[in-house]
């Protein structure tokens, strides 16, 4: 494990104590600290997506992951957890043994976003000048891995969030930007202040189904020890209570050590079947009394008012592909195309669809044009179809897959969301004129190019049929037809098989 994940030979990691080394500014905590760091989001993470995929726990889902790390630790190979190709590898393999049901599209970007924490962890070390220094930084990039990136990650797994607007969220500037502002605690949980608690952020937007973006946050400051109790009461502005929202102070408790959570507000929130205007109320937060056996006494912060606004969530104008996966044909020019459907508006909108290639997949410029198209809804139009232009070489090469993103345009009309299906997979079979052979089948039916001509062989005396789809009805070819049988091929495409 050890030569794996490098750490230093002198480090004996059954024994190792790594917050003690750590406050102790032993150098090999750090190696130890980042390492482990590394490994607890790539688990949690991964976990997540393939929780979404699979529906199963996320222990199950960590599990898979760990696994697929074990056996390239047994096999005596390095584990990179800075290398995107390495983390997709792993999650591929974790999906695969799950039975996750993950697009390569949603396993690229999940390594994407799994790269992007690791190296945070790296750069921190590079950075850090102590290793208390270095924990700290560590612990900012794990609250936005963990507390925040893992569920959206599980989203993607499940294919309900969207996938490239995730990416853009815990990738780049995006990214760098959530750590920088993420609170953390006191390193040793005791800093000798009193705990300070306050909402994250001054407003917030939230459905009636209670899905909210962003996430509503509480954070504590200051000692961290003490286990304490507060309460968040709903206060309604033009929201009603009873109506809109329910009218019970939630109460919130911090665990010892804890110094972040965040509301679920399904269970406050009433879902009505009404089309109504945005309603707002506010949160109160204040600490529960009563509290005994505290060094210094908990409080509230200058931030201790949210305010929520409720958007009607029964009329939405809901724009997203019609398919979770799309089939072209290289050598069809025109026939790569893409349906896009609307749903719940009729105003003019504008949106765009941007081809991105995959690692291992398509790539930009050699198999398809990378420019984003405009699309164009007009009034009373709920469906468009998108031409994705595709380069139809003369390479010899497998079917390839590219994922396409789809965003709203500048003058999306209010209320215009993007659905479900916000990205889509598009594979393309490649032209087996490239080929000289092509394999169609275990070995009942071969099949070679010669020319402008097919001949298909096959074994024993089955009978070769032919449909103009690929579920039938299939007829006999006229004549009597053994193998191996030359076919002229007319241009129209055509499907064949053999019968015994």
């Amino acid at each position: 494990v050890k030569a794996s994940l490098e750490i230093p030979d002198g480090v004996d990691i059954l024994s190792f104590d790594t917050f003690k080394e750590a406050s102790e500014e032993n150098p090999a905590a750090a190696d130890v600290l980042t390492a482990t760091a590394k490994l607890q989001d790539t688990l949690l993470q991964g976990g997540g997506v393939i929780r979404g995929g699979t529906g199963k726990s996320l222990q199950e889902g960590a599990d898979a992951v760990l696994d697929a790390v074990a056996r390239q630790v047994e096999a005596g190979d390095a584990v990179d957890l800075d290398s995107k190709g390495s983390l997709k590898n792993l999650l591929t393999e974790a999906a695969t043994q799950s039975g996750a049901n993950l697009t390569e599209a949603q396993t690229d970007g999940a390594a994407s976003i799994m790269e992007a924490s690791s190296k945070a962890k790296e750069d921190a070390k590079e950075a850090a000048t102590t290793v208390t220094e270095l924990a700290t930084e560590v612990s900012r990039v794990q609250a936005v891995s963990q507390s925040k990136a893992a569920a959206d990650l599980e989203a993607v797994g499940a294919g309900t969030a969207n996938l490239g607007a995730t990416v853009q969220a815990y990738t780049g500037s995006s990214f760098e930007q959530q750590v920088r502002t993420e609170v953390v605690g006191d390193f040793t949980g005791s800093s000798g202040e009193a705990p300070v608690f306050a909402f994250q952020s001054a407003s917030y937007t939230v459905t009636e189904d209670g899905q909210q973006q962003p996430i509503i946050q509480i954070n504590r400051t200051g000692d961290s020890i003490e286990s304490v109790d507060l309460r968040v009461t709903p206060v309604g502005l033009s929201a009603t209570a009873g109506e809109d929202f329910k009218g019970d102070p939630i109460t919130v408790r911090f665990e010892s050590l804890e110094i972040r959570k965040t509301l679920d507000l399904v269970a406050l929130l009433l879902d009505d079947s009404l089309p109504e205007a945005e309603e707002t109320l506010y949160l109160e937060l204040s600490v529960i009394e009563g509290l005994e056996g505290l060094e210094t006494s908990p409080r509230v912060g200058e931030q201790k008012r949210a305010t929520l606004s409720i958007r009607d969530n029964d009329v939405v104008d809901k724009i997203s592909f019609a398919n979770k996966t799309n089939i072209a044909f290289e050598d069809w020019p025109g026939n790569s195309k893409v349906l896009i459907q609307r749903t719940g508006g009729s105003g003019r909108v504008t949106v765009w669809v941007t081809p991105r290639g995959l690692d291992l997949g398509a790539q930009a410029g050699l198999d398809f044009d990378e420019s984003p198209i405009e699309v164009i809804f007009p009034t009373g139009e709920l469906t468009q179809t998108v031409t994705i232009p595709i380069v139809n070489d003369d390479e010899a090469e497998d079917s390839e897959s590219l994922y396409l993103e789809l965003s709203l345009g500048d003058n999306a009309p209010e209320g215009a969301v993007l659905g479900r299906e916000s990205t889509t997979l598009l594979v393309i079979l490649s032209d087996p004129r490239d080929k000289e052979e092509l394999l169609m089948g275990p070995s009942d039916l071969r099949i070679q190019l010669k020319g402008q001509n097919v001949v298909f062989s096959w074994e024993g005396k089955g009978a070769l049929q032919t449909a103009t789809s690929l579920q039938g009805p299939y007829t006999n070819l006229p004549g009597e037809v053994t193998s191996p049988y030359t076919w002229e091929a007319t241009g129209d495409f055509r499907f064949f098989r053999v019968i015994p």
